[in-house]
Order: structure tokens, then C-alpha cells, then sequence
């Protein structure tokens, strides 16, 4: 069964890192360790936004080319389970079962974009919206399975990266064959 949980976001102390350092390789273990806490606290993680934490607290705010080549040596390295879906890399623990979605709520510091957003959290938020309701279990337009997903991640209108995420979490369900089109051209849960 699928849970709507609250997002925590890691709480990591500050350092304030020298870039030069950094690009030597000062810093690989320490980054390495900061990747393994956010992992554990918000995985489901894109790689992105696991990346913005990490270098967030070592007091880097924009990460270009140069720390982008570098973070994409060591990432691949750090010892947690990762997937690559439709293009996004995504972070899971192993310190807990991940079936849970956690929408954005009124009030909470803007604990991550809709864009960073992990597909596969995103698919579950529709698996959620089938297994409370039972309307929705006898099937939704492609328009209101959008209109409640975007309301089941805690959002309040469309925007470009919230329907480009649905859109792809659509295409990934019914590829495969999880959500089905019925007689009447609505869409059901297998």
C-alpha cells in the first residue's frame, strides 16, 4: 500500500569549501559522506537535487561545468543504490521500503522543484490516487488522472515541468501495461 508522507530535508552542517581544493579531490570524502546522509534521509533523490544538497552545504550555490565533471567522477562511486529512469538518475536506501510519495505542503520551505521530482515517486502519487478512490478505480480521463496528480503532489495549478512529469510517468505506466485504457476511454490501475 502506497503512503503520502511529509518531506524531510537533510539537515547537513555548513563548510564552506575552497572550489580550487574541491576540483583536487580535497573534499571526496566528505562529499562522499554527505551524499550517503541525504541518501538516507530524502532517497527517493535525483541525482540533481542530491548534488545541490551536498554542494549547498559545503557553500557552493551554482555548480558549472567544471564541478559538474568533477561530482560526475566520484558519484558513481558512493555506495547506494541507483536507478536510471527515462534519462534521471534516482537514489534509493536500503535502509527502508520505498513506497511512499511526499507532496509539497502549505507553508513548508520549497523542499525540492516538481522537475526533481523522482519518477518513480511520481508514479506511486497515481498508484495512490486509484487505491483511495473509488471512482478512480473505475477509471479517470487522461485530464482528471492529471488534475488529481498534480493535486495529490500538493500543488495547485499546471505548470510546464508538472505536466511534463506526469506526461512521463503516463508514458512510463502504460508502457507498462500498468495503466490501462478501458471501453469507455478511461484509464484504470492493473
Amino acid at each position: 500500500m502506497v503512503e503520502r508522507q511529509e518531506y524531510v530535508i537533510t539537515q547537513l552542517s555548513p563548510l564552506s569549501a575552497d572550489i580550487s581544493l574541491l576540483l583536487e579531490g580535497a573534499y571526496s570524502d566528505e562529499i562522499a559522506s554527505r551524499c550517503l546522509i541525504v541518501v538516507e534521509t530524502e532517497a527517493p533523490i535525483t541525482q540533481e537535487l542530491l548534488e545541490k544538497r551536498v554542494m549547498n552545504s559545503l557553500g557552493i550555490q551554482k555548480i558549472g561545468s567544471r564541478i559538474r565533471t568533477y561530482l560526475d567522477s566520484i558519484i558513481p562511486y558512493i555506495l547506494a543504490t541507483r536507478e536510471r529512469v527515462e534519462g534521471q538518475v534516482i537514489f534509493h536506501t536500503d535502509i527502508r521500503e520505498e513506497n511512499y510519495y511526499r507532496p509539497q505542503t502549505d507553508g513548508e520551505e520549497q523542499a525540492r522543484y516538481s522537475h526533481q521530482i523522482p519518477y518513480t515517486e511520481a508514479m506511486l502519487a497515481i498508484e495512490a490516487i486509484y487505491q483511495d478512490d473509488e471512482k478512480a478505480g473505475r477509471g479517470l480521463l487522461k485530464r482528471e488522472l492529471s488534475d488529481r496528480f498534480i493535486t495529490e503532489l500538493g500543488y495547485t495549478r499546471h505548470g510546464s515541468s508538472l505536466d511534463a512529469l506526469f506526461e512521463t510517468v503516463f508514458h512510463i505506466l502504460r508502457e507498462n501495461n500498468v495503466l490501462l485504457k478501458n471501453s469507455s476511454g478511461k484509464f484504470v490501475f492493473h
